[in-house]
């Protein structure tokens, strides 16, 4: 599957193969993509019916997020000591 999408690097409009795009979710979602013409990796922003529509064309898609960290785990494992805890006291 092909898309047309408009190159900000040659300010063109470019045929990119789905394949060869990535979609990130994040805090905000976007779609990134190497020109075939120029080379610049555009990255713009993706609403949910763009990000919906180009999953559904089989693009790759990535979650970008800060990674665990043990201090993460500790939260939540005195948080869900807490509600266990909250739970049997009732």
């Amino acid at each position: 599957m092909w898309l047309r999408i408009r190159c900000d690097g040659c300010v063109a409009d470019v045929a990119v193969e789905a394949r060869e795009l990535v979609l990130h979710h994040g805090a905000d979602a976007s779609y990134e993509f190497a020109c075939p013409g120029c080379g610049t990796i555009d990255r713009r922003p993706a609403d949910h019916r763009v990000a919906t529509t180009l999953l559904a064309l089989g693009v790759t898609s990535t979650v970008d997020h800060p990674p665990i960290t043990e201090r993460d785990i500790a939260a939540f494992m005195q948080r869900f000591d807490d509600e266990a805890a909250a739970l049997l006291d009732r």
